[in-house]
């Protein structure tokens, strides 16, 4: 993967108003100048290659060097994905979203279909008796290209055209959600994201958070409008953050449910589910799993190769040490990973 791509996709879309809107953020939140923050911030892109973004979400206008130097950029995570999924059929498993559920059946827990597949009348066949079902664009990612789609009064034929014709051609029974979660935000399924690396068979866990809509939507993903938590032992441990407002929350803003101290139910089991599920694929080794939680147990959404890095670095996320997680990965890989010195004394 081309390090260059990423750096100038960044470029392309650098906005005035967000990047004052961040120097603005941290100005308030650790009381220091905007134009003092401004010029920190393109000393940080320059040393770090952090993004305006990035330099927020990490608290990095109050870290110290040692700290910013622990911290996962954009830039270390596309050379991580280099070098931790380098085989490139792994990829395309991993990518799109029709091979992956052909492969990974067994742990779905739901039934899909592929429009290329079937006929009209059997899509008709498949969507009897459903409330809901959802369409995929099979090379969708970040909560782009997934819809759910009220059934009630459609017409079978026209909507199997219409999906066909949008390029929605993964279509899936809803996923039952555990009634614990859905206390949460009952509008969307509130999936976890618990991010492994492989190293020599032995599966790692990085981090684990859960995602949840913020406004009564369907759609929890991050990026689009969704808020996220970590959780430590099962449970939830700090407030939730949404990066549309800007906010965190100790209490969803639509169901009122406090979050910290929410515990997950069969967290141990969706640990478990992961480990069978990330030996699987040879040459994919960093992988964001997304897990549902039904009323039976835990069931795989699908995989990402290109984990996000920043939503495991949030400073308020961190705990006392406000440290990233480049330590994580020289812990398991050595302290040569990243090519340089340690970023933690001993």
């Amino acid at each position: 993967m081309s390090l260059l791509k990423p750096i100038l996709f960044r470029i392309r879309n650098i906005s005035l108003k967000r990047l004052l809107m961040c120097a603005e953020a941290a100005h308030k939140r650790y009381g220091k100048g905007v134009i003092r923050v401004l010029f920190d911030m393109c000393g940080c892109g320059i040393k770090y290659k952090t993004g305006y973004l990035d330099y927020l979400t990490f608290g990095f206008a109050a870290q110290n060097a040692e700290n910013r130097a622990t911290f996962v950029t954009m830039t270390d995570n596309y050379r991580i994905v280099d070098r931790l999924n380098n085989d490139e059929n792994g990829r395309e498993i991993f990518r799109n979203k029709i091979k992956f559920n052909g492969l990974f059946n067994r742990y779905l827990g739901r039934d899909y279909r592929n429009l290329n597949e079937i006929n009209s009348v059997d899509f008709a066949e498949f969507i009897q008796g459903e409330k809901y079902i959802f369409a995929k664009n099979p090379n969708g990612y970040g909560g782009l290209g997934v819809k759910r789609i009220e059934l009630a009064e459609c017409d079978p034929e026209a909507l199997y055209i219409e999906l066909k014709a949008g390029g929605f051609t993964l279509v899936e029974h809803l996923i039952p959600q555990h009634s614990a979660l859905s206390e949460l935000s009952p509008g969307s399924v509130n999936s976890l994201r618990i991010c492994t690396v492989r190293k020599d068979g032995e599966i790692h866990f990085l981090y684990s958070l859960i995602r949840m809509s913020s406004d009564g939507s369907s759609v929890d993903n991050i990026t689009s409008g969704g808020m996220y938590s970590p959780i430590k032992d099962g449970a939830i441990s700090a407030p939730a953050y949404c990066s549309r407002t800007g906010r965190y929350y100790f209490t969803h803003p639509v169901s009122g449910t406090e979050l910290v101290g929410f515990r997950i139910p069969f967290y141990n089991e969706a640990l478990e589910l992961i480990r069978n599920a990330a030996v699987i694929v040879d040459g994919i080794n960093y992988v964001g799993w997304d897990i549902a939680i039904t009323p039976d147990g835990p069931v795989l959404i699908e995989g990402n190769t290109v984990p996000g890095y920043d939503v495991s670095q949030n400073y308020f996320h961190l705990g006392d040490s406000r440290r990233g997680i480049k330590p994580d990965f020289e812990r398991i890989f050595g302290s040569g990973f990243f090519g340089g010195r340690r970023t933690v004394r001993s």
